[in-house]
C-alpha cells in the first residue's frame, strides 16, 4: 500500500526535525521539494509583491509539494507575520484548485507538535514521542554544528564537492538513526570526515563576520565560495532568528551595555550584537530575504556597529530569483572597501 505524502517547505535545515518526527512516528512519507522556475513564476504571478521572499519561498515549496502528490502540508511558524500569510496562502492555493490539508506549528512548542502527530497517528504514546523529540533536537544540533564548519571552509577545499558529498551522507544517516548511541557514532564519524577534508586556506585571509536568518537561498554555498576566491574567509557565522520570548533580566543588563546602539529591546538579537562588538573582524556581511521587515529593522543597528568598529559592511538581499552574478559584483566591491580601509 502506498504511503500518504506530507510536504514540508524548503526553508532551512532546522525545520527537518519535523520531518524526522513524522517519518519515525507515523506512516506518512515526507517530501521537501525545492521549487523550480514554474512554481516560482506562479508565486510571482498570484502573490503580492510586498510579501517577503521567505514566505514566497514557503508558498513555492508548498506548490512544488502539491505537484508531487502531497495530500497534507505542514508549515513552520516563523514568529513574524506568517500567521496572516498562511491565510493568504490558503486563498491562493484554493483558487488554484489544489486539494490539501494544512497544519501550522511551532517547532519549539512540544505540545503543539504532539497534538498534530497524534492526529496523524492516534496510536502514538507520549514516551515514544518524547524519545524521538529529544533525538530530533540532537540531530539538528549536530547538523547546525557541521553546517557552520562547512560554511567557513567550503571555499577552500582542494577536492571540490567533498563537503557537499559528506553533508548529503550525514544528513541521510542522521535521519535513519533510531538510537542515541548510533547517532553519536555517526556524529564522531562524520566530524572526523569533515576535519580530514584537505584545505588550501591562505594565512592572510580577510576575516568576515557573516550573519543571516537561516533562509535557504541556495543549495550550493555560492556566497561562501565566491568569498574564498577574493581571499576572504568567514571567521564567524551566526544565524539569527527573531523570538518573542527572552530573559527580561538579561535583556535589561545587556541593554545598558549597548544602549548607544540600541534604544529598544530586540530579544535574542542582543546576543549577536554583543558578539559582533567583541570580535576581531575586517568586514560584516548580512544576508537577508527580500522585503523582510524584521530583518530591515536590524540593518541600522548593524550599520552603527560597523561605524563604531570602523569596518565596511554589506547587506545582501536574496530571493527566489537568486542571481549569482549580482552577488559576485557586490562581493568584489566589499573586497575593494576592505583594502581601502587598511590603507
Amino acid at each position: 500500500m502506498n504511503k500518504k505524502v506530507i510536504g514540508i517547505p524548503s526553508f532551512n535545515d532546522n525545520d527537518l526535525c519535523i520531518k524526522y518526527l513524522i517519518e519515525h512516528l507515523t506512516n506518512y512519507e515526507v517530501i521537501e521539494v525545492l521549487p523550480d522556475k514554474k512554481q516560482i513564476d506562479m508565486v510571482e504571478k498570484y502573490s503580492s509583491k510586498f510579501i517577503c521572499s521567505s514566505l514566497k519561498n514557503i508558498l513555492a515549496s508548498n506548490i512544488a509539494s502539491l505537484d508531487n502528490n502531497a495530500e497534507i502540508l505542514i508549515n513552520i511558524n516563523t514568529n513574524c507575520n506568517s500567521n496572516l500569510f498562511f491565510e493568504y496562502q490558503n486563498e491562493i492555493l484554493k483558487n488554484l484548485n489544489y486539494d490539501y490539508k494544512l497544519y501550522i506549528l511551532n517547532k519549539n512548542h512540544i505540545k503543539e507538535i504532539y497534538k498534530i502527530l497524534k492526529k496523524l497517528n492516534p496510536e502514538i504514546k507520549i514516551i515514544k514521542f518524547l524519545y524521538y523529540y529529544i533525538l530530533s533536537k540532537i540531530i539538528i544540533k549536530f547538523i547546525c554544528t557541521f553546517e557552520i564548519y562547512i560554511k567557513k571552509n567550503i571555499g577552500f577545499e582542494i577536492k571540490k564537492g567533498s563537503f557537499e558529498r559528506i553533508k548529503k551522507s550525514f544528513v541521510s544517516n542522521f535521519y535513519k538513526s533510531e538510537n542515541i548511541i548510533i547517532l553519536f557514532k555517526y556524529y564522531f564519524k562524520y566530524r572526523k570526515k569533515l576535519k580530514s577534508v584537505l584545505l588550501d586556506k591562505p594565512k592572510n585571509c580577510k576575516k568576515i563576520y557573516m550573519l543571516d536568518n537561516g533562509y535557504k537561498y541556495s543549495d550550493n554555498y555560492y556566497i561562501e565560495k565566491e568569498l574564498s576566491k577574493l581571499n576572504m574567509k568567514i571567521e564567524y557565522y551566526k544565524s539569527s532568528t527573531y523570538s518573542s520570548s527572552y530573559n527580561k533580566l538579561k535583556n535589561k543588563i545587556t541593554s545598558k551595555k549597548i544602549k548607544k546602539i540600541c534604544k529598544y529591546p530586540l530579544g535574542n538579537d542582543y546576543k549577536i550584537i554583543k558578539d559582533i562588538l567583541k570580535k576581531n573582524i575586517e568586514a560584516l556581511i548580512f544576508v537577508k530575504p527580500y522585503n523582510c521587515s524584521l530583518e530591515i529593522s536590524k540593518m541600522k543597528i548593524l550599520e552603527k556597529i560597523c561605524i563604531i568598529k570602523e569596518i565596511p559592511f554589506m547587506f545582501l538581499t536574496v530571493d527566489c530569483n537568486f542571481e549569482p552574478n549580482d552577488i559576485q559584483t557586490r562581493l568584489c566591491a566589499l573586497n575593494d572597501m576592505i583594502k581601502m580601509n587598511k590603507k
